[in-house]
């Protein structure tokens, strides 16, 4: 489930950087239109699998509200690629060779966006649960390390001193110490 659902916001930042939203926000309707990109697709293949392809596996009738629904986001995905293509200004130069471009923005990540919320909506409920809880024990760990090293004293000079036992003894020298970017302040 993680892969996937990083998999999908790698694809989303492909479309955001190529359209101008390279490490910061600078055109917030480039980044509406990725999450309505990605909301439309996430509905269209969930209805897609929940409601016609699982259902025809197990030999059952297919849901046509849920096909009518997937069948429309679909289309409104489509059309929301085509237009983003033919209306939004690449905001990097394409032809500057020092620059990696990946080709077929926003067709091929808006493509893999489309089958990665195809493969998580396989998932049973029961693992979206197991995931939230590995996925806030290890953000709460991952925060409750950060917040202890941001509880370290931190000189006026902006460095912090790794240890009070790393202190030589008998000179005037500094502590090892550690910058405080590296500290992690809380």
């Amino acid at each position: 489930i993680g892969v996937l659902v990083s998999f999908n916001l790698t694809n989303a930042s492909l479309i955001n950087i190529r359209y101008g939203n390279g490490g910061a926000l600078r055109e917030s309707h480039v980044d509406e239109v990725v999450w309505f990109l990605m909301a439309c697709c996430a509905v269209s293949a969930g209805c897609l699998n929940v409601g016609v392809v699982g259902p025809l596996t197990h030999h059952t009738s297919i849901s046509v509200t849920m096909l009518v629904v997937s069948v429309l986001s679909g289309l409104l995905a489509f059309v929301l690629v085509i237009v983003m293509r033919c209306t939004m200004k690449t905001q990097c130069d394409m032809d500057d060779p020092e620059i990696f471009k990946v080709g077929l923005v926003p067709f091929a990540p808006a493509t893999a966006i489309y089958f990665n919320f195809y493969l998580l909506a396989t998932f049973k409920l029961i693992n979206y649960l197991y995931f939230a809880i590995f996925l806030s024990v290890f953000v709460g760990g991952y925060l409750a390390y950060i917040c202890g090293k941001g509880s370290r004293q931190m000189p006026p000079n902006g460095e912090v001193l790794s240890s009070p036992h790393n202190v030589q003894s008998g000179s005037d020298s500094e502590a090892d110490s550690v910058s405080a970017a590296d500290a992690g302040v809380c």
